[in-house]
């Protein structure tokens, strides 16, 4: 197949890269965004086939286990942005022994999930006080997010609702059967993703296709930044394919694994390489008897 054939050259061949030097701009646009295509499309299948299930395992498994783990006589009612319940308070509900087995970061580390205090005022320090991922005051949520930022938020926007053991259930009930249809939008948003991910990349290559511009000069040969632009459609294939299937992770990765591909492609180009191919005219053979009887010729 003539496109595989062109991401091999593209991985490494430099017989290929001396040739791209006289190959107009829109080939190597086209293969690019072939190449984007298609990688997109197998990325997602790869992800979808390995990820998913294990995205599909977890979530029915925190469903059931947030539900097991509700307390029986707990009731929460919210109307109009306030927080009141049924139980004395403050009220602790306690992480999970099992998240905490898992031994991971985040609301692992702390001793309760969620504690109810209305009568609390929305202040950081009393997570650490009550020793709780999140805070749930009359008008306000606190809860430290996993990056360690502690966020407030208002209770305002929040509709009116009662939540107790019987409407839990009920709600998981209902719309526990249409978990399996929330593949459709994620695979469709990771494809999206994929594909805009790769474009993005057009725009990192202007800064550097200025290496690859510089690494070609260096060797005696002058090109156009268009040109070094152009060899860096190709040159993103590796980097591209060898960074998103491998944990390869240092600062800049992509650039040096690009560098190098660009330096180990174009390490044959000479001068001859970067002088234009003349287009080759067709010239219309001339008619001698023509020119001599015209007359005879133009009678037939």
């Amino acid at each position: 197949m003539e496109f595989l054939k062109n991401v091999k050259n593209s991985i490494y061949n430099p017989k290929y890269y001396q040739e791209l030097l006289n190959r107009p701009f829109s080939y190597s646009v086209k293969y690019f965004f072939k190449f984007s295509l298609i990688f997109s499309l197998l990325f997602v299948l790869i992800f979808s086939t390995f990820i998913f299930p294990k995205i599909n395992r977890e979530l029915k498994n925190f469903i059931a286990e947030s539900v097991n783990n509700y307390p029986d006589e707990l009731e929460v009612s919210v109307k109009n942005g306030s927080v009141s319940t049924n139980v004395e308070e403050p009220y602790f509900i306690k992480t999970p022994s099992s998240w905490k087995g898992e031994q991971q970061e985040g609301v692992n580390n702390f001793e309760n999930l969620i504690v109810i205090d209305t009568k609390s005022e929305p202040d950081v320090g009393n997570l650490e006080k009550y020793n709780t991922a999140s805070l749930i005051t009359e008008k306000y949520i606190v809860y430290e997010a996993e990056d360690g930022k502690i966020t407030i938020q208002p209770l305002e926007k929040f509709p009116n609702m009662v939540i107790n053991e019987k409407n839990v259930n009920s709600f998981v009930e209902r719309y526990s059967p249409y978990l399996k249809f929330i593949y459709i939008p994620l695979v469709f948003a990771f494809f999206i993703f994929a594909v805009f991910f790769l474009i993005f990349r057009l725009i990192y290559l202007f800064f550097a296709a200025l290496f690859i511009w510089l690494i070609v000069n260096i060797k005696g040969v002058k090109i156009d930044y268009s040109k070094a632009y152009q060899m860096g459609m190709h040159l993103m294939t590796l980097p591209l394919i060898l960074i998103s299937l491998t944990s390869i992770k240092f600062p800049f990765a992509f650039t040096v694994v690009l560098l190098i591909a660009a330096a180990v492609n174009i390490k044959n180009i000479s001068k001859e390489d970067a002088e234009p191919v003349a287009n080759e005219v067709e010239i219309e053979p001339k008619n001698e008897y023509a020119q001599v009887v015209p007359g005879i010729l133009s009678e037939k």
